[in-house]
């Protein structure tokens, strides 16, 4: 209803009455991170995991909170957890893919994204950390593959397409950099970025 100061009043309310309630403090927890302050926030998590380290969401925000204050260890053992708890989840390996290529660690990030795809890919994100990877790396082909792969899974995916012909565009391939780029901004056709792709290729 857009009164988050009266919800928050509430949730402290209650958290002065029910103080080991870990639903609550998740929530308070939520507001915060909301609010961003992060800091604030991660008391709230961390109680909210000490009464019930099942809380998949209030890990998931944990797991933020360190990788955006920098705390790579501590967001990757986050996201362990988090995988123990939900090992179907391919979003979770995605996430730890990002900590491990922000610490550098390339290998071990592309082992988790390809795990990510074995799990059904999140909706094509996976493809795109590690093909994004590959391209970094400038292992071109091989990310020609992963994205190639990916558009046929996730054919209404505009940004897919948009990698699939960036990448193409530089290995030189424009007949195929076209129709990628081309089929971006038909699934898009607001998206800037995907005409500035296609605006390159031209």
């Amino acid at each position: 209803m857009g009164q988050g100061q009266v919800g928050r009043g509430v949730l402290a309310e209650g958290i002065t009455r029910a103080p080991d309630s870990p639903l609550l403090h998740q929530e308070m927890g939520r507001f915060l991170w909301e609010d961003g302050d992060g800091v604030r926030a991660l008391e709230h998590f961390v109680k909210a995991l000490a009464a019930d380290a099942s809380l998949v969401l209030a890990r998931r925000y944990m797991a933020l909170i360190y990788s955006a204050q920098g705390q790579h260890g501590q967001a990757l053992a986050a996201y362990a957890e988090l995988a123990q708890l939900q090992p179907q989840d391919a979003s979770v390996h995605v996430s730890m893919g990002i900590v491990h290529s922000q610490l550098g660690d390339l290998a071990a990030a592309e082992k988790v994204f390809k795990q990510a795809l074995e799990l059904g890919g999140a909706g094509g994100d996976a493809a795109l950390k590690l093909g994004g990877l590959y391209m970094h790396q400038r292992r071109l082909r091989a990310a020609v593959k992963v994205f190639k792969e990916a558009v046929e899974s996730h054919e209404s995916n505009a940004e897919l397409h948009a990698a699939l012909g960036d990448v193409y565009r530089q290995l030189g391939v424009l007949r195929a950099a076209l129709e990628a780029g081309e089929q971006a901004v038909a699934l898009e056709p607001e998206r800037a970025l995907w005409r500035y792709h296609l605006a390159n290729t031209y």
